[in-house]
């Protein structure tokens, strides 16, 4: 007698953002909407307070894949506020950042917006790095963590594996 398969479909995520932080102190933040709006940034922002407030060191990976619009003038403001307010906890705990796109004009917004540092002293300061996936992130952000003599529980291979596979 045949078997008969049922296909379940994934959850529907619950946020226009998710943080995943199964490979601590590697995190990545998924955008699941083509516009950034007030709600999706607040998300954002509830987020990373969260993953600051651990008071440890972390490196983000930002898969934007599927964001096609810039922020509009109010959110633009917003996200400003958020960074002032933040920027002090956000130096001591953020490595990196890995923004992975597909835009090439988000890309150069982005890349300008998101130059926390130069090439000096590697301490408190943010690198950032726009990527072409979460393959290239995970490799980015696992060199700065090394860099900062921070150690990675499960690995740097078994970090590159998951993020390999969400390049997919």
């Amino acid at each position: 007698m045949p078997t008969r398969s049922i296909i379940v479909p994934a959850p529907m995520p619950t946020s226009n953002v998710q943080f995943d932080k199964k490979s601590w102190p590697v995190v990545l933040i998924s955008f699941h909407a083509a516009k950034v709006d007030a709600e999706t940034l607040r998300d954002y922002f509830d987020g990373m307070d969260e993953l600051l407030a651990r008071g440890e060191r972390f490196a983000v990976i930002v898969d934007a894949r599927l964001t096609k619009a810039t922020l509009d003038p109010r959110t633009s403001s917003e996200v400003k506020k958020w960074f002032q307010a933040s920027k002090g906890t956000r130096g001591k705990a953020l490595v990196c950042i890995a923004v992975v796109l597909k835009s090439r004009l988000l890309a150069t917004f982005l890349s300008r917006a998101l130059s926390f540092g130069g090439r000096g002293r590697r301490g408190p300061r943010q690198f950032s790095k726009i990527v072409r996936d979460t393959a290239e992130g995970a490799t980015f952000c696992i060199e700065q963590l090394d860099l900062c003599k921070i150690e990675l529980p499960e690995g740097p291979d078994a970090v590159r594996a998951r993020w390999a596979e969400s390049s997919r």
